[in-house]
């Protein structure tokens, strides 16, 4: 999950499949910061196989349990 937020204020709580570069972009964590961190959706992906591995929450998954 990424907490997005702009002007110090979240705006959505969104799945990392539903995160996009362009919503990185804008992130309110390069206002936080003075400009000097940038938030890159390929690092994010990155980040989140290094914690977590192989294991993948999707919204897919998720409905296939509920499903059954």
């Amino acid at each position: 999950l990424v907490n997005h937020y702009v002007a110090g204020k979240i705006v959505g709580i969104y799945p990392l499949e539903d995160y996009s570069q362009e919503m990185a972009s804008v992130h309110g964590i390069f206002s936080h910061s003075g400009g000097e961190v940038k938030l890159n959706y390929e690092d994010l992906v990155t980040w989140s196989k290094q914690v977590f591995g192989d294991f993948e929450l999707t919204k897919e998954k998720i409905s296939a349990q509920y499903a059954q």
